[in-house]
């Protein structure tokens, strides 16, 4: 194992999640409003790169304080809290907009509907709630959350590949859940082209499509030391790899690793972003708050003032309640 690697105390982690979680907003406030405010990245290198991450700093967790039960104890009090606050949150305030009266806003099937299903972190099952958002492009009261019931399917697969890690040596593991995971991309890949049927789209873009990203980041944190010792030329060429592959899917599986190479490059080894290690982390409050704000803002038409104005107070909005979020759930929990 690597039980020897210590990251050190003052590292990018930190930064790199707020660029990405910010860059995550405006990514969704251009969908779901269908105007461009500039920004430099595409909103999905954000959940590919909070998937590395998550696989890196996952098993560097785990390895150093292995054990399913504190490990379920740590991740529980980590994610559940908030997000079920976030969901209460959104299924009573939504209340106050639907086209529906009270009554019927609170007994219409479709509101439990909601809010069982998102509870359980089965957002897809029912992303809306009645008469909330009807003339927005979108109703979906967080689409976002989708990404959740992932990371519970990630964090699930952690001890029993802690276990096999130390069962068989881990290049044989990591190369047969490198074969499962592009077996499970490839075979939705082909129903989807050749029956056209949107499922198979949405099957693929599950867990077992999104686990080559945890897989990356797993494999940068056993072989960190090696991957850092050969940076100076291994990093130019995952940048130009990644680069020059974003635009042709066939190089999805290598462009993943050399992306995975460049985040943790940045996040270990990078000056700048280490400068902010002690900022507190309030990123997963900026996840969880920012759909449902977009919408609220779409809904009472304050983008039609101004795209960028509206773009702006989304994101003072967000860091506002992801601020108080974090003081009064996040860190009193943990």
């Amino acid at each position: 194992m690597n039980r020897n690697l210590v990251m050190p105390r003052k590292n990018g982690v930190t930064s790199l999640r707020y660029i990405f979680a910010y860059v995550l907003i405006i990514f969704h406030y251009n969908v779901l409003s269908g105007h461009d405010v500039f920004w430099l990245l595409q909103g999905e290198f954000s959940v590919k790169a909070f998937f590395i991450l998550t696989g890196f700093l996952t098993f560097y967790s785990y390895f150093k304080r292995p054990g399913t039960k504190e490990f379920a104890k740590r991740r529980f009090k980590r994610l559940v809290p908030s997000y079920a606050f976030v969901i209460m949150l959104s299924f009573l305030a939504c209340s106050l907009i639907s086209e529906y009266s009270f009554s019927e806003y609170f007994s219409s099937p479709q509101s439990f509907k909601y809010l069982i299903s998102n509870l359980l972190f089965l957002n897809f099952l029912c992303p809306d709630l009645p008469g909330v958002f009807t003339n927005n492009l979108s109703p979906a009261v967080n689409g976002s959350l989708w990404t959740m019931k992932v990371d519970i399917m990630f964090y699930i697969t952690v001890p029993l590949l802690y276990y096999l890690f130390r069962k068989y040596p881990k290049r044989w593991v990591l190369l047969a859940i490198l074969a499962i995971t592009i077996l499970y991309n490839e075979i939705f890949e082909y129903l989807y082209i050749h029956f056209g049927n949107s499922l198979y789209l949405m099957l693929k873009r599950q867990i077992g499509g999104q686990y080559i990203y945890f897989l990356v980041g797993m494999c940068i944190y056993f072989y960190y030391q090696q991957i850092h010792s050969q940076r100076r030329w291994l990093l130019p060429i995952s940048v130009i790899i990644f680069l020059v592959g974003s635009y042709y899917h066939s190089w999805e599986y290598v462009t993943a690793f050399c992306y995975a190479v460049i985040i943790m490059e940045l996040s270990l080894n990078t000056k700048i972003l280490s400068r902010f290690s002690e900022v507190p982390n309030i990123t997963y409050g900026l996840y969880l708050f920012h759909f449902p704000v977009i919408q609220t803002l779409l809904h009472f038409k304050v983008n039609e003032w101004s795209h960028t104005g509206c773009c702006m107070l989304t994101l003072a909005i967000v860091t506002l309640l992801s601020i108080m979020s974090y003081q009064l759930i996040e860190k009193r929990i943990r």
